[in-house]
């Protein structure tokens, strides 16, 4: 009916629906250092603490200001930098103080108060668990949003790869939610992940921390279905090398 109403749309590189007829495929130029300091100022940072990020960010010794081309990405790393005062010097090291401080951001700014924790993991195996999760949910064909069904599916096959870090559900559903809010609730049956990129490096994450056994047989699937796993092995040229490489 309205021929002549431009429609716009975003999506990750090679999304399905770039194959749609009469749409045109515009790749959006990459966030700069010079794009840092109004973005962050729409964010409602002071400018002197705008400054400081951004001379962080410059003087990081890994060149991690080669990685911030997106919105987002810089979003995380102020998150980052106001609780370590700090960048990490790689984007591993990076996604490791995410998890972290995700955990328990919310806590260190209410002296004597510590946020209840649903599984009763500690931090360290609940990001084992999560790490297994992630895995589990791209294996099984889910994007960055789960139903019901699916998180339960992934759940239960995380937890016989992490068999010392067994709770329930519900109760690590909590956790990864309201407490480390990595993932959020959308109604009643759908659990969407923060961004697909935190998916797909814990994911990675699961891989380095796994046997050799455990990770041949994955490259063996990524030989026969390469495509769901693209971003996943990107991640591990960098965080598990070695493997990688052989």
């Amino acid at each position: 009916r309205y021929e002549e109403m431009q429609i716009v749309v975003t999506s990750r590189p090679e999304n399905e629906i770039q194959k749609v007829p009469g749409f045109m495929v515009v790749r959006i130029n990459p966030l700069t250092e010079n794009d840092y300091r109004p973005f962050l100022t729409k964010m409602g940072l002071a400018a002197t603490k705008n400054a400081a990020v951004v001379e962080a960010i410059r003087n990081s010794p890994s060149g991690l200001a080669n990685l911030i081309t997106t919105p987002l990405m810089l979003t995380l790393v102020v998150i980052v930098y106001e609780s370590e005062k700090e960048i990490p010097p790689t984007l591993p090291e990076f996604f490791e103080k995410l998890f972290h401080i995700v955990l328990t951001k919310h806590d260190r700014l209410k002296d004597g108060f510590n946020r209840k924790r649903h599984s009763g993991l500690s931090d360290k195996k609940l990001q084992d668990l999560f790490e297994s999760f992630c895995f589990m949910a791209i294996q099984n064909g889910c994007g960055r949003s789960l139903s019901a069904e699916q998180f339960s599916k992934a759940f239960k096959q995380a937890i016989e790869y992490t068999e010392d870090c067994r709770c329930d559900q519900d109760k690590f559903h909590a956790d990864i939610v309201k407490v480390a809010c990595l993932m959020l609730q959308e109604g009643v049956d759908t659990t969407t992940f923060l961004h697909k990129s935190l998916m797909e490096y814990y994911a990675a994450a699961f891989i380095k921390h796994s046997t050799d056994e455990v990770v041949e047989l994955f490259y063996q699937e990524v030989c026969e279905n390469p495509r769901p796993w693209r971003e996943v092995v990107r991640f591990l040229e960098n965080i598990d090398n070695y493997r990688y490489s052989k």
